[in-house]
């Protein structure tokens, strides 16, 4: 019997999805379009990558719309040890068989990505995670006893009681949880960490794909390693149409020619960077960044049978990787309401940051991710204005700008947030907003979108974003009795990591970009 526990679920219907009818249709006809390329393979010691190899393969990409025929013809090639690129209501994800090691492989060579950076299982219906990890496989006691206390439907195990609570709480949803694996995991897939992450989506056309192809999904963003990650499956075609891989789209109408499907897709993407798009979020992946990732760690020099609900030592640990819609607070308020309050402590990371070389246990850790393909730099907005502000007579202020920093902002594209660099608009060569009134929730739905709009914009040299945090955004509405929006944590992230790290004060600074983009 599956008992449902008085927590989250509220907090993830705001990420569920009302299909809409040309979403997954009923009719049997299928639209692709296809490209055929010349490409190479090679697997090295720590990265897939798909060049430099004597053994030449023809890969053909393919988009095809989201019928039922089309869905089940993209599971049969899960099943098959092929690659299929579909949307959540995060990103698009780039899916294989999470238990065919020859077919994770694919994902790191069609994504040049480090076999140090592991990728996430997806499953549906939620309770298939249980399967996936070792809490779920261990006895509980010394008597054999699974279950007790509260209708005797919570395992004693207090990590297999807090993966239940999280995943019933938050599942479907935006939230990625890490554990210790079940012991037929691939260890490729987990970069050899013995730590599974898995999550379950809640977007229909991932749920309809996963429950189709019968095995877990694993799935990585969608788009070469490190840059920007795609929404629409234009980005996905943008960056992986030289590899063998399908890619669903429910924006795709049926019996739709190649020519016409490059100008309805491009048309979608011209739409989304219009600037009076702004009240508007997007219409395949609404959340629009990555999962929140947290990973659970047991103390194991505590007695995780103690029930005793007045002993304050911890058992364990829940660890916020990567900020996204669920956050840190949720998770600690789901604990308060479910009384494991007292036995798991929730430490948020805020901004952590590795190698590319170091094994993670989580996707999205390195410095540099989700990078346009021009030199993009966050701009320390309040340093940068009071070296450039001049007062007038009249009490008021100007922007007083040389010939230098006026001919280093010709060359800039701007990507604002409400409106702190707007002073510079008419000077830069492409200026958009991710949303005019500082809203989290609309700019993390636009944010990759436009990072990729302005590695587009022709002439530009480097791209520039403000810095901003929590604490300067208190008395917006982002920020509630202390309480901040999670997707705003999760913006300061992206861009952050877009920039890969680069904070400017002085437009002067940019003289000095090498081709890399560092200062």
């Amino acid at each position: 019997m599956h008992h449902h526990y008085p927590c989250f679920r509220t907090l993830t219907s705001r990420f569920r999805f009302h299909l809409l009818d040309d979403c997954i249709s009923t009719t049997s006809t299928s639209s692709f379009t296809t490209t055929t390329t010349t490409t190479t393979t090679t697997v090295s010691k720590n990265t897939m990558n798909s060049t430099n190899s004597n053994n030449t393969l023809n890969h053909q990409a393919f988009i095809l719309d989201t019928s039922i025929p089309s869905i089940a013809r993209a599971a049969e090639r899960i099943q098959q040890g092929s690659l299929v690129s579909f949307p959540t209501e995060t990103v698009y994800g780039l899916g294989c068989n999470a238990l065919d090691p020859t077919a994770i492989e694919k994902v790191f060579r069609a994504k040049e990505r480090p076999l140090t950076d592991p990728l996430i299982l997806h499953v549906y219906p939620p309770t298939d995670a249980w399967s996936l990890w070792q809490a779920f496989h261990t006895p509980t006691t010394t008597t054999g006893e699974e279950y007790e206390n509260y209708n005797n439907r919570i395992p004693t195990s207090y990590e297999k009681q807090v993966l239940t609570i999280l995943t019933q709480a938050f599942w479907p949803g935006p939230l990625t949880l890490v554990a210790k694996a079940a012991s037929h995991i691939p260890s490729i897939v987990m970069a050899n960490t013995g730590y599974v992450a898995c999550r379950s989506p809640s977007h229909p056309i991932a749920q309809s794909l996963i429950q189709q192809a019968h095995v877990p999904i694993a799935a990585p963003s969608a788009n070469k390693f490190g840059h920007v990650s795609p929404t629409i499956a234009q980005h996905v075609w943008d960056d992986l149409h030289m590899e063998d891989v399908w890619i669903l789209d429910p924006l795709l109408h049926l019996n739709t020619t190649t020519a016409t499907l490059h100008e309805n897709q491009q048309k979608i993407q011209q739409q989304q960077d219009e600037e009076d798009m702004n009240d508007q979020v997007s219409i395949v992946c609404n959340v629009g960044v990555e999962s929140t990732v947290a990973k659970i760690e047991m103390y194991h020099n505590n007695n995780n049978s103690n029930n005793n609900k007045d002993n304050t030592s911890y058992v364990g640990r829940i660890l916020i990787l990567r900020h996204g819609a669920i956050s840190a607070q949720d998770i600690q308020r789901c604990l308060y309401l479910t009384q494991l309050d007292t036995s798991f402590e929730v430490l948020d990371n805020m901004m952590q940051s590795t190698k590319n070389d170091v094994h993670h246990v989580a996707p999205g850790q390195c410095i540099k991710h989700y990078s346009p393909n021009v030199p993009s730099f966050m701009m320390d907005t309040r340093n940068l204005l009071s070296s450039l502000l001049q007062k007038e007579d009249g009490g008021g202020f100007i922007i007083v700008l040389d010939e230098e920093d006026r001919k280093r902002l010709q060359s800039s594209v701007i990507i604002d947030f409400g409106s702190q660099l707007v002073m510079f608009k008419e000077y830069v060569l492409a200026y958009r907003d991710l949303s005019i009134h500082g809203d989290a929730v609309l700019a993390s739905s636009r944010v990759f979108s436009l990072l990729r709009w302005s590695e587009q914009v022709s002439g530009a040299q480097q791209v520039l974003f403000p810095r901003f945090s929590l604490s300067s955004d208190k008395d917006s509405k982002n920020h509630k009795n202390n309480n901040p929006q999670p997707l705003l944590q999760a913006l300061i992230d992206r861009l952050t990591r877009a920039a890969s790290g680069n904070v400017i004060s002085s437009l002067k600074e940019l003289k000095n970009v090498d081709m890399n983009g560092s200062i």
